[in-house]
């Protein structure tokens, strides 16, 4: 908006009169207070149209940011100087009505006076927020309202969501939108509680001073609204201190200042004893509250004018007892220093550290370029020597290699083979050593930083978050409009749909918790509830930045009869810079890759392959069996199969040999136990049922101790292996090239001849029954219809035939006809040709009688 609490009065409404005919001119009602300015329309007696208001809902507002204006209603710089000359009461500046309102704001959502209605105006959707700022209009001494609206413009962060629109009297709100006075909000200095508390009798008793921790007291330092006032910083002993305390306490004569303190949203009232350090020549304020039995304690020491003036105009009082005593700040201090206090001759020794530590840091910083410029340069150097050397020795060098890899080694009494590892094969491992050298240097100076700025005493506390079982599921609840927004914005991994996204959330949570990775924080000011949990979800944005899951409590569900199911949210997708920027936690505070923990890296490495030997040791009947988790519309036509044991072992030996043959690995997939908090890596060998035609996965453990694989499921659904081998978190998927399969059933039936099948084994039987006649009565479908459309293809080949005959005889006539024209033309143009020449024949012979005969003429008879 352009004008706040401002009527424009160039700018008119021009209607024309029902009755006659004529303009009438209509002030904008605009933003204006004055309910009593004179009404100059000579059209009185026409009545405006009112408006039609329909009250959609009225919910309280909840921010995402502290509960204050800033960061969540936007102030333009124009609303505050013109607010400023049209209210009652004073202010110096804009600066100091904007802190005012700010405040007035923070003061009414904790009291939850703020709230938001949808208002349907004339088929138009308004939504706005009304706050009570307690300010009166100069002319009127009504009470004015603040009106805030979301703000329009295209915001990439959660700041800055709404906007103060306008400014309103009540009568101009209940005109304008339809909200009565009773709904507007109370004034946060008129409740009972607040009352009560500037009501409290204050005993201050000498004990207080003696007994206060001065050295550990906050003090407010000055801050640079006011640059004429000198700033010093003074130096005294704890006794002089406690001296110059007692003889101003000991003056009753001046009055306690109250001030309003606002944190976490909540707000109390602190009183301000103006203390006067005779051997300085210089006031203080010091901060007191009121605690447990109606105790006192020092809160802090108060050393800026500015802030002790800004902080009592919250109250609401205006008596100059108080704002007269704040006439003596004729300095500001930046800090009182304790002469007796060993703590400043360790800040000195800090302050010396600091500085070197800031050179060191400067020093890594250029190194590390310097290291990882000096290792890419030796690694281009090592390939370029090793082609030369396989240059000028390959065969023989190469033969030798062969011939040593060709023997394997021996653990245990087994064949290990060739070591198979993936763990190289990771999402950006290419650049593995440029990582860990980056993590550590950054863990380094991210620790050292934050030990300078908070000496190990961090504004938040920090845990590890894990839920009863483990994972997202019946814990974090996952909007879907989340998933359909964040699939196409990951740039790794890649997801087919929602549930492939939200499988990946959901198990990798899974992992973070297992690994003690995941990370809850406390006394997190800008988090509601001062609660926030972090997951590393490892994924990826377009700028290849690590995405971290930001979690917050479940409001909704928390105050539902069932809190327990769902108790968090997934609210947001972040990367490090934007957690530190918007809730101050530190980079190495947040939770570690999972996939580069070092127990997960070992585990995607194995001595050898699966062996006959491995399947030789298999308890068939001890498999678990994993199906599709989705139904589809054309499950009816899964197969079902039904095979011995016997045929089974030599199926999967006939896959470990093909698998071997042609230099394929096992597959890796990620299992998780919820229940029991564990996570770890098994290997698919992808075996072919050979009378069915289809293809299940078995799936084999590798017990590193023993160098032995031990067989524990079977997969009978192509996609499940899928999504648990995207887990492990590979730049490539193993899975694309092999077909796709899905079985309803998997049984086996007994070894020994003679012996009837089961009523399963019948089961299975039927199933193969039906399904084989569903398989005859599709392929004789497809036959009918390769007849049918053979039958239309003869018929269309035989009108195309007719239609090429046709036209043939239409083109022999054509060629007749001009050929008879063309013979025509010729036998003119031929008896054109010998007329000139009878002619002159006969003019000759005519020549001839004419000179035998003179008297007689010769006409030819052509």
């Amino acid at each position: 908006y352009s004008h706040i609490a401002d009527v424009n009065p160039s700018v008119i409404d021009i209607t024309e009169c029902k009755d006659c005919g004529s303009d009438i001119t209509e002030e904008t009602e605009g933003i204006g207070y004055n309910d009593d300015t004179p009404n100059n329309n000579t059209h009185n007696n026409h009545v405006t149209k009112p408006k039609q208001i329909t009250r959609i809902s009225k919910k309280e507002f909840i921010t995402t940011f502290p509960a204050r204006a800033h960061l969540n209603i936007f102030t333009p710089k124009e609303a505050t100087p013109k607010l400023r000359a049209d209210v009652e009461e004073h202010f110096d500046n804009d600066f100091v009505l904007y802190y005012y309102m700010d405040m007035t704001t923070a003061l009414q959502m904790n009291d939850h006076q703020v709230n938001i209605f949808n208002i349907n105006i004339d088929d138009e959707m308004e939504e706005l927020g009304i706050v009570n700022y307690d300010l009166h209009i100069k002319s009127t001494k009504k009470l004015i309202y603040g009106i805030f609206k979301p703000n329009d413009e295209d915001k990439k962060t959660d700041k800055w969501k709404w906007k103060l629109s306008e400014f309103k009297t009540d009568d101009q709100i209940v005109q304008e939108y339809g909200i009565e006075n009773s709904e507007l909000p109370k004034s946060s200095r008129k409740t009972q509680k607040f009352i009560q508390a500037l009501k409290s009798n204050i005993v201050i008793q000498e004990s207080l001073i003696d007994d206060t921790k001065w050295f550990e007291i906050m003090q407010i330092k000055s801050l640079k609204r006011n640059v004429k006032m000198p700033k010093i910083t003074v130096e005294l002993s704890k006794d002089m201190f406690i001296k110059e305390l007692k003889r101003s306490f000991s003056n009753v004569g001046q009055p306690l200042i109250p001030i309003v303190v606002n944190k976490n949203r909540t707000h109390w009232i602190e009183w301000i004893k103006i203390i006067y350090i005779q051997s300085q020549d210089i006031y203080i304020g010091i901060s007191m509250k009121m605690v447990n039995n109606n105790a006192l304690e020092v809160t802090s020491i108060c050393l800026d004018r500015g802030d002790i003036l800004n902080k009592h105009r919250l109250v609401g009082l205006d008596k100059s007892a108080y704002i007269k005593q704040l006439d003596g700040f004729k300095t500001s201090l930046t800090e009182i220093k304790f002469t007796d206090n060993e703590q400043n001759d360790l800040e000195k020794k800090i302050h010396t550290l600091k500085g070197q530590i800031k050179s060191q840091q400067d020093a890594i910083i250029r190194h590390k370029d310097v290291i990882k410029t000096v290792k890419r340069e030796n690694a281009a150097m090592k390939t370029q020597i090793a082609y030369n050397n396989h240059s000028q020795h390959g065969y023989n060098h190469g033969q030798m290699y062969n011939n040593n890899d060709a023997q394997p080694a021996q653990q245990n009494g087994v064949s290990t083979g060739p070591e198979i590892r993936y763990n190289d094969q990771l999402y950006d491992t290419e650049s593995k050593q440029d990582d860990e050298m980056e993590d550590e240097l950054a863990q380094l100076i991210d620790g050292v930083i934050r030990d300078n700025k908070f000496s190990s005493n961090l504004p938040y506390k920090v845990n590890i978050f894990r839920t009863t079982p483990i994972g997202a599921k019946k814990n974090i609840y996952i909007e879907k409009q989340f998933t359909r927004f964040w699939k196409n914005r990951i740039h790794f991994p890649k997801f087919s749909d929602d549930a492939n996204m939200y499988y990946w959330l959901d198990y990798t949570a899974a992992i973070q918790m297992s690994q003690g990775y995941s990370k809850q924080y406390t006394n997190i000011a800008t988090a509601p509830g001062n609660f926030l949990a972090v997951i590393n979800y490892e994924m990826r944005d377009t700028n290849n930045n690590i995405l971290y899951g930001i979690i917050l409590i479940d409001e909704a569900k928390a105050k539902s009869d069932e809190p327990k199911k769902y108790p968090y949210k997934l609210c947001a997708l972040m990367t490090a810079k934007e957690i530190q920027s918007k809730y101050g936690i530190y980079p190495d505070d947040l939770p570690k890759r999972s996939r580069k923990h070092p127990d997960f890296l070992r585990q995607l490495v194995i001595a050898r392959s699966i062996m006959k030997q491995d399947i030789n040791q298999i308890n068939w009947s001890n498999l678990k069996l994993f199906k599709s988790q989705s139904t589809t519309k054309n499950d009816s036509l899964k197969k079902s199969v039904s095979i011995t044991q016997t045929v089974m072992k030599e199926y999967v030996k006939v896959a470990l040999e093909r698998m071997n043959t042609s230099s394929k690995k096992p597959i890796p997939i990620m299992v998780i136990d919820k229940h029991n908090n564990y996570y770890g890596i098994e290997w698919i060998l992808i075996v072919n049922i050979i009378h069915r035609n289809v293809d299940v996965g078995i799936s084999f453990k590798y017990d590193r101790n023993r160098n032995v694989f031990i067989a524990k499921a079977i997969y009978l659904d192509k996609s499940e292996i899928e999504s648990k081998h995207k887990l492990i978190g590979l730049k490539y998927n193993y899975c694309q090239n092999i077909p796709d399969f899905s079985l309803k059933k998997f049984k086996f039936k007994s070894n020994k001849p003679g012996v009837g099948l089961t009523d399963e084994d019948d089961e299975a039987a039927s199933d193969i029954s039906i399904d084989l006649q569903n398989e005859v009565r599709r392929l004789q479908q497809m036959v009918d219809q390769e007849q049918r459309r053979s039958i239309q293809l003869n018929q269309q080949l035989m009108n195309e035939r007719q239609q090429q005959q046709q036209q043939l005889l239409v083109l022999q006539q054509q060629n007749q006809q001009y050929l008879n024209n063309y013979n025509n033309m010729y036998a003119v143009n031929h008896q054109q040709q010998q007329w000139p020449q009878q002619q002159q024949q006969h003019q000759q012979q005519y020549l001839n009688n004419s000179n035998t005969h003179p008297h007689q003429q010769y006409f030819p008879n052509i």
